[in-house]
């Protein structure tokens, strides 16, 4: 009589029971190779996350989409997803107002009076169809005030830096109160707080170009903060001067050269100038 080696149940991926080698290697291996095969043939789906804000279910892209706009304005999820509800516009020929269907939203209306969102990002996978927008969008050519600014998370420079010295003066000098959110070092992990959506900053003029920081929005605020000393440090022994005035005259070209050679050799220190 023939001796039938020891053998494993493994479920099949078409739904029946099939017989494998013993042993954790071949279990394994088989469940994979059909796991693979279900996946190819279509017959294999994982189900979307989904989340819930105030009793509301929401695919995971709609939810992060809410949870981004709630960071940006310092507001609940909760409060957010409110204000998206109630607002409808009206047009002339149309009425548009909040719609979710398949736990996707689908419609929504921006009321830039409630919800003072400085940029529109996006999450991938949102599935929005219609958007319409009520109020007045916040504009780069308006000036803004301090209790404008303060309305929103700070990304400041780390202290005693002279920028924030300079920010906070301003603020304490009209009894306004605010919230630092994040602090860094230099600007360019300043900005970088600010696209990601943490909050606002007040940086200097040199470090934005609006060329470059597509991602970022400047707005003129030189007449809510004084102005912040920038300093050019070299080396007392460097005996290359026209390097060395030549960098300073590419962030102050109003300063000439001979001014500049006058001030080295022990002059007069030339003219600062808000830039």
């Amino acid at each position: 009589m023939a001796e039938e080696k020891n053998m494993a149940l493994v479920p099949s991926y078409f739904g029946a029971i099939k017989k494998t080698e013993q042993g954790p290697s071949q279990i394994l291996s088989t469940m994979v190779a059909h796991s693979l095969a279900l996946a190819k043939t279509g017959g294999f789906s994982v189900a979307p996350i989904r989340h819930y804000i105030s009793g509301v279910e929401l695919h995971d892209p709609d939810y992060q989409q809410i949870l981004l706009w709630s960071q940006e304005l310092g507001m609940a999820p909760e409060n957010v997803l409110q204000i998206l509800t109630s607002s409808i516009y009206y047009g002339d020929d149309i009425e548009v107002h909040f719609k979710i269907q398949d736990c996707t939203i689908r419609s929504l209306v921006i009321d830039f009076d409630l919800l003072p969102l400085l940029s529109l990002k996006w999450v991938d996978g949102v599935g929005l169809e219609t958007l319409s927008f009520n109020g007045k969008p916040i504009s780069p050519l308006e000036k803004l005030s301090l209790q404008e600014i303060s309305a929103y998370p700070l990304i400041s420079y780390t202290a005693p830096h002279a920028g924030r010295a300079s920010m906070e003066k301003a603020f304490d000098a009209v009894g306004v109160k605010i919230d630092i959110a994040v602090t860094a070092g230099d600007s360019d992990i300043v900005k970088t707080c600010v696209a990601d959506g943490l909050g606002v900053a007040v940086i200097s003029a040199l470090s934005f170009d609006a060329k470059r920081d597509l991602n970022l929005t400047g707005r003129t605020v030189n007449s809510l903060f004084e102005p912040s000393p920038v300093y050019a440090i070299a080396r007392r022994d460097y005996t290359d001067e026209e390097i060395i005035l030549s960098f300073i005259n590419q962030f102050a070209p109003h300063i000439t050269f001979s001014a500049l050679r006058a001030f080295v050799a022990g002059g007069q220190s030339p003219l600062p100038k808000i830039i």
